[in-house]
């Protein structure tokens, strides 16, 4: 029987993105908060935490790479592997994170994510991984 991983998410880093000079000023960025959190921004609000609370447990479990994984598709390879599954689909970190600004600049931005899955993920390990592509549903 295989074993197939339905949901899981990538998270580009803010160089990972090939996007259009003119949406420079929108690139997804990350910063530590004074309590060691870390922060994920785009368009001016926040998308994500990782807590200081999260990222102790994760070292304290030998899960150094997990947030490798989520840019590197050689170690993503190498942990679903380890974990025995035969397959596994890749989408965006934040789904619909694009969805909520202007139809171009989402659009390109989706593209970009898309074209990130693709070449990280699926072009290297085709027969690991099959990215789940995201649409630009404010204008389709």
């Amino acid at each position: 029987m295989m074993v197939i991983d339905l949901d899981s998410h990538s998270r580009p880093r803010r160089e990972d993105y090939v996007i259009a000079p003119e949406y420079e000023h929108l690139r997804p960025r990350s910063y530590t908060d004074s309590k060691g959190n870390i922060r994920r921004v785009f368009d001016n609000k926040i998308i994500s935490v990782l807590t200081a609370g999260e990222q102790q447990i994760s070292a304290k479990d030998g899960k150094s790479n997990w947030r490798a994984a989520e840019y590197d598709g050689a170690v993503r390879y190498e942990q679903v592997k380890e974990a025995g599954m035969d397959f596994q689909f890749v989408s965006a970190a934040t789904v619909g994170m694009f969805s909520y600004i202007e139809p171009q600049a989402g659009a390109a931005f989706i593209r970009a994510s898309n074209n990130f899955i693709h070449k990280t993920f699926m072009k290297p390990y085709p027969k690991m991984f099959t990215g789940a592509p995201q649409l630009p549903l404010q204008d389709i």
